[in-house]
């Protein structure tokens, strides 16, 4: 379900204008957030 923006984050994440490191470092907050974002959705559903 979240896989779709996932991707698109990560192709805007790998445009060449951004460094490795702020890759990464979006990288692990999308993932944060993703579990975060599922743990509610499960609370209300």
């Amino acid at each position: 379900m979240h896989k779709p923006i996932q991707f698109g984050l990560s192709n805007i994440a790998n445009k060449p204008g951004l460094k490795k490191t702020n890759h990464s470092y979006l990288v692990a907050y999308i993932q944060r957030h993703v579990k975060s974002f599922d743990a509610i959705v499960k609370r209300i559903f």
